[in-house]
């Protein structure tokens, strides 16, 4: 038995897992990959995290070669590592992978990558498309991936990313999906929901967590606690955390969605969004952001470009600059990270 922590809701929890789960569900997820025997696949991800053990396990089965790096590497680190290191794939967090688009056109004509996988939470339509342009021989893979599942949990097919841009696809062999709204019954396409993990590889619950185990097991699988919708066909589309959205004049808001439309304008290192109380709209968006060198914020244009592309309930209300944003080792934002550097701010 292996256990792992897990921080999906809100504070580390012990996930128990065996190994027959672990390699079922790298099994699984292999069957949906274009592993080969000489790829090198390079996953900057400490080891502790449950998508370094899948990709470890997957290079194992795959009979490849699998490149760790318990060193926190920033953006400029990437590709200069993955030079030295002959990679030929790569296997990240979505916050990874868009180091890789921005960075990807100083590669060099000599430098080739297979196969890029982002796993773990949304990827971004905008980094697709700039890895795209960058390197078009590289298959993009995308996933989505939970400890409480022993890896990964949803696969979508490379040859289908231009069809399903923006979905992290469907479930691998032996796992199941659904999406229900509120009521508890299934959401109709294209409706926002809980999403909901069954099968083979989910765990049976957090160690010694009775209560959060009779909120988070259900009898339509595990609540994940994250949100999205799926289209007609399955394919499963994530919105952000259950608390990474929340009601703004009896409306649904996406922190998320906001943060990737910021992200897009190319003038911050980082953002993250949460909500603030509002005398009348109840709550309201405010962003908290990493300034890039070089570029002055100009709230104004910011506001004007986000009316664009958002819907009015999504505009934020104000902007806090900070020195950094804290992030986990497999790019998440670190919650409780987070939590205290608001408390710190003056």
């Amino acid at each position: 038995l292996y256990t792992f922590t897990s921080g999906t809701t809100k504070r580390p929890k012990v996930v128990p897992l065996s190994q027959g789960m672990l390699l079922a569900n790298a099994r699984a997820s292999a069957a949906r990959l274009p592993y080969v025997e000489n790829d090198r696949v390079f996953a900057p991800i400490p080891f502790r995290f449950i998508s370094a053990i899948s990709h470890c396990l997957l290079t194992v089965l795959q009979k490849a070669t699998y490149l760790g790096s318990e060193t926190p590497l920033i953006k400029g680190d990437m590709l200069t590592t993955m030079r030295d290191w002959r990679s030929t794939a790569f296997g990240g967090s979505p916050l990874q992978v868009r180091w890789i688009a921005e960075t990807g056109e100083d590669a060099g004509a000599d430098f080739k990558l297979n196969w890029i996988m982002s796993s773990g939470d949304n990827l971004p339509v905008d980094v697709i498309d700039r890895l795209a342009g960058h390197m078009p021989d590289a298959k993009m893979i995308v996933a989505y991936g939970l400890t409480e599942v022993a890896g990964r949990f949803c696969l979508l097919d490379p040859a289908l990313l231009k069809e399903r841009r923006g979905s992290v696809g469907v479930p691998i062999d032996g796992m199941r999906l659904s999406v229900r709204n509120e009521d508890d019954e299934p959401c109709q396409p294209g409706e926002i929901g809980n999403v909901f993990a069954s099968g083979g590889c989910v765990f049976d619950g957090y160690l010694n967590l009775s209560e959060e185990n009779s909120q988070v097991m259900t009898p339509h699988g595990f609540l994940t606690g994250d949100l999205g919708i799926i289209d007609e066909d399955g394919y499963l589309y994530l919105r952000g955390r259950s608390d990474e959205v929340f009601k703004s004049a009896g409306q649904k808001v996406s922190a998320l969605l906001i943060a990737q439309e910021l992200i897009k304008l190319d003038i911050f290192t980082d953002v993250a969004v949460t909500d603030q109380p509002h005398p009348i709209l109840e709550r309201v968006p405010h962003v908290y952001y990493v300034p890039k060198d070089g570029v002055e914020f100009k709230k104004g244009e910011v506001l004007r470009s986000l009316r664009k592309s958002l819907p009015s309930n999504h505009i934020p209300q104000e902007f806090t600059a900070v020195d950094r944003i804290p992030r986990t080792g497999s790019g998440k934002l670190d919650r409780r990270g987070f939590k205290e550097l608001l408390n710190a701010l003056p």
